[in-house]
C-alpha cells in the first residue's frame, strides 16, 4: 500500500462556513525507483498478493480481477509493486492473467494457486472461480429458482437419495447418468444439485416415476457437460436432491453424498454379448453422440464368448464350441475351428484358444496360432489351461487352471497362473502360480490383466464352477507377485454374481494412475430392479438380468500397497436394461471400413462420412 498520511486540523469551537475545513495531504514519493525510472527491488525481503484466496462466481460470462503485490523491504516498509510484478496462475483452465489482472474462463470453475514474482522473490495465494448455472427441466418454470430460495426447510419432508452411489467416480463422457431418489408425499417438483468449491450447478425437473418406487432423472447433455467441466478433477463435488409440493409451503431434503468425476475422459470401444438375443453390441466410448450399435449377430443365436485385439481390427467368436476369425472392419470372415475361450494378441497376428481334450471330458488345454490362418505355432500352448488373457504389450499371459467344470465353459477349483515371453531366446517361460485356489473348494477364474501389464483383476467365488455363479466376486493381484486383495467398493456386497472384468484399454495419469474396469453384476441399479426368466446368463428365474457395470481403480502410487484401490461402481448406461449382458471386451478405437459409397460397406452398413457406420 503506498504509504500516506493526511492530516486535518479541526478548529473545535469554530463555526466554519461550507469549504472552509482545513486539510493537508502529505504523500511520499512511492516505492524507491531507479535511474530508468523502473521500481528498485533492492533489500526486497517478501511479497504479499492481494486480494488474499479470493473467490470468483462465474454467473453469465467472464469475470475480471485486478491483483496487487505489496513488497516489503529490509527497512520493514511496504509499497506497492505490482509495475514490477509477474503475475501467472497455476491452471490456466480456469482463466488466465494480462499483466495483473484475471480473467477467468466462461464455461467452467475451479480451485487454482495465483503466483506473484518479483526479483528473486515469489509469493503464493489461493483462487476459487465458482460456476455458477441453472437448468430447467421441460415442464418447469424458471420461477421455481426463487420459490425453493425462500421456502422454509420441513425436516418431516426428507428425501432418500438412491442413485448415484455414494463416492462413486465417473468419466467425464459418461451420457445419460440417472439421479434416483424416493420423494416424501406430496412433492411434485424437486431441485437437484451439484456443488463444490468449483461451482453450484442446479437442476430444476420433475419426477419421472420408477415403477412406483420413487423418481428419477437423466441428466441432459448440456447441463452435463457443464457439470463435468466444472467438477472435474481432483476435489469430489456433492449431490443433493430437494423437494417442493405444489402447494410450494416447505421443502424437504436429502443427505449429501459425494461423486468423482475423472479429469480424462474413457476413449475405446467397447464389445459386449448381449446374450438374450445372443448378438455383440458396440459402442465408441472416443467418438461425440455414439450409440449402442448391433455389431454382430449369429444364426445360431449366440456368439457369446468372445475376444478383441487390442488394436480393435481383428475379433474371435465362439458359438457353441465353433470359433470364427473375423476382420472388424468389414466383417470378413478369415479362419474357423473348434475352440472355447480366445484370446487374441494386442497385434492381431495370433490368437490363444482353449480346447477339450476330449468330447465330454470337459478338461481343457490351450493351443497357439495364426490369427488369420489357424495354423499351429505352439499345439499345446500349455498342457492344461482355459480362460486366457494376453496383455496389451504382448508379453504376458494369464490363464486358469483348475478341475473340469459341467461344461467346456467352466472352471472349479481354479488357480491363476501366469507365463512370461523371453524376448532374448522368443519362447515363453514356465508358468507360475499367480492366485493359488486356498482350498479344494474355493475358485479363482475370469484373469484380466492391466493396460501395463503390472495388474491382474479375476473373480473368486468360495466354492462351485465359474459359470454364472452367483458368490463370484472381484479381487486383484500384482503381476510381480502378493496378497490379492478385494475389490469391496465395486464388488458392492454379495451374491450379485460380479463377473467377466475387463480392463478399458488405457491408463489416465494425471496426478494419479487410473485404469477402468467393466464387469457384469445382478444388482439393482438405483431403484431399477430388472427381473428375468430362464437359465444361465440370459435370465435367472427372480434374479436380476445382469447389466455391464463399471468402475475406477485409483492404483496411486503405491499400486494396491494402500488396499483396496476400487470406488463404487456405476450402471453403463447405453446397455438395454431388458438384456443380460456380458464379456465387455475393449479395443483401443473402434476400426471402421473407409468408404465412398454405400456399396463399400458390409451388409447392414451405410457410409457416412467417409466410414461405414452400421444402420441401426
Amino acid at each position: 500500500m503506498v504509504k500516506a498520511w493526511l492530516h486535518l486540523t479541526l478548529l473545535l469551537g469554530v463555526a466554519l462556513g461550507a469549504g472552509c475545513a482545513n486539510t493537508e495531504l502529505d504523500e511520499d514519493a512511492g516505492p524507491p525507483r531507479g535511474d530508468a525510472g523502473q521500481i528498485s527491488l533492492a533489500g526486497l525481503t517478501g511479497i504479499r498478493i492481494d486480494p488474499a484466496d479470493a473467490v470468483l462466481s462465474i454467473t453469465s460470462g467472464p469475470v475480471t480481477r485486478q491483483y496487487r503485490a505489496l513488497g516489503t523491504f529490509q527497512d520493514g516498509s511496504e509499497w506497492d509493486i505490482t509495475e514490477a510484478t509477474a503475475f501467472a496462475v497455476a491452471s490456466h483452465r480456469v482463466g488466465m492473467f494480462s499483466g495483473s489482472e484475471f480473467t477467468s474462463a466462461a464455461s467452467w470453475g475451479g480451485k487454482t494457486t495465483v503466483t506473484a514474482v518479483a526479483g528473486d522473490r515469489r509469493a503464493e495465494t489461493g483462487l476459487t472461480v465458482r460456476f455458477e448455472r441453472r437448468f430447467f427441466a421441460q415442464g418447469v418454470s424458471p420461477e421455481i429458482e426463487q420459490a425453493f430460495d425462500k421456502a422454509e426447510e420441513d425436516p418431516a419432508a426428507s428425501i432418500d437419495l438412491v442413485y448415484p452411489p455414494k463416492g462413486v467416480m465417473v468419466p467425464p463422457n459418461l451420457r445419460g447418468l440417472e439421479i434416483q431418489w424416493v420423494p416424501s408425499g406430496g412433492q411434485a417438483v424437486f431441485e437437484i444439485a451439484f456443488f463444490s468449491s468449483a461451482g453450484d450447478i442446479r437442476v430444476y425437473a420433475l419426477c419421472a416415476r420408477i415403477a412406483g418406487k420413487g423418481c428419477g432423472h437423466t441428466v441432459e447433455e448440456k447441463p452435463w457437460s457443464q457439470i463435468a467441466r466444472t467438477f472435474s478433477g481432483d476435489e469430489p463435488l456433492v449431490i443433493r436432491v430437494r423437494g417442493m409440493t405444489a402447494a410450494r409451503d416447505g421443502v424437504g431434503s436429502s443427505m449429501t453424498r459425494t461423486m468423482s468425476v475423472a479429469t480424462e475422459p474413457v476413449k475405446g470401444g467397447i464389445y459386449y454379448w448381449d446374450a438374450t438375443s445372443g448378438a455383440i453390441m458396440r459402442y465408441d466410448f472416443g467418438r461425440a453422440g455414439a450409440k449402442t450399435e448391433t455389431f454382430l449377430g449369429s444364426s445360431e443365436g449366440c456368439v457369446g464368448c468372445h475376444s478383441l485385439s487390442a488394436n480393435g481390427e481383428r475379433i474371435a467368436v465362439v458359438g457353441q464350441g465353433s470359433m470364427q476369425v473375423l476382420e472388424v472392419a468389414s466383417q470378413k470372415y478369415l479362419a474357423s475351428k473348434a475352440a472355447n475361450f480366445t484370446a487374441l494378441a494386442p497385434d492381431g497376428t495370433r490368437l490363444i484358444s482353449s480346447r477339450s481334450t476330449g468330447i465330454g471330458q470337459g478338461q481343457e488345454y490351450l493351443a497357439l496360432e495364426e490369427a488369420a490362418t489357424l495354423t499351429s505355432v505352439l499345439d499345446p500352448f500349455q498342457t492344461q489351461g482355459t480362460m486366457p488373457d494376453w496383455s496389451a504389450d504382448g508379453t504376458h499371459v494369464a490363464y486358469v487352471e483348475g478341475k473340469s467344470g459341467m461344461s467346456p465353459y467352466s472352471v472349479a477349483n481354479g488357480s491363476i497362473k501366469l507365463v512370461r515371453l523371453d524376448a532374448a531366446k522368443g519362447s515363453w517361460t514356465s508358468p507360475s502360480t499367480l492366485v493359488a485356489a486356498a482350498d479344494g473348494s474355493q475358485n479363482n477364474f475370469y484373469p484380466t490383466l492391466s493396460p501395463d501389464g503390472s495388474l491382474l483383476v479375476f473373480n473368486r467365488a468360495p466354492s462351485g464352477h465359474s459359470y454364472d455363479n452367483s458368490q463370484a466376486s472381484l479381487w486383484a493381484v500384482l503381476t510381480a507377485g502378493g496378497k490379492p486383495v478385494e475389490l469391496s467398493a465395486a464388488n458392492h456386497g454379495t451374491d450379485l454374481t460380479n463377473s467377466w472384468p475387463k480392463f478399458s484399454p488405457f491408463i489416465q495419469s494425471k496426478g494419479r494412475k487410473l485404469v477402468w474396469l467393466t464387469f457384469s453384476s445382478r444388482r439393482e441399479h438405483g431403484l431399477r430392479t430388472t427381473k428375468s426368466s430362464g437359465p444361465g446368463p440370459m435370465g435367472g428365474g427372480d434374479r436380476n438380468q445382469a447389466q455391464i457395470w463399471m468402475a475406477a481403480l485409483d492404483l496411486g502410487k503405491d499400486e494396491l500397497g494402500s488396499g483396496d484401490p476400487s470406488y463404487p461402481a456405476f450402471w453403463l448406461p447405453f446397455q438395454d436394461p431388458k438384456t443380460g449382458n456380458h464379456i465387455a471386451q475393449w479395443a483401443a478405437e473402434v476400426a471402421r471400413q473407409p468408404c465412398g459409397i454405400d456399396g463399400d460397406c458390409p451388409e447392414g452398413q451405410k457410409c457416412r462420412d467417409g466410414l461405414c457406420e452400421i444402420d441401426e
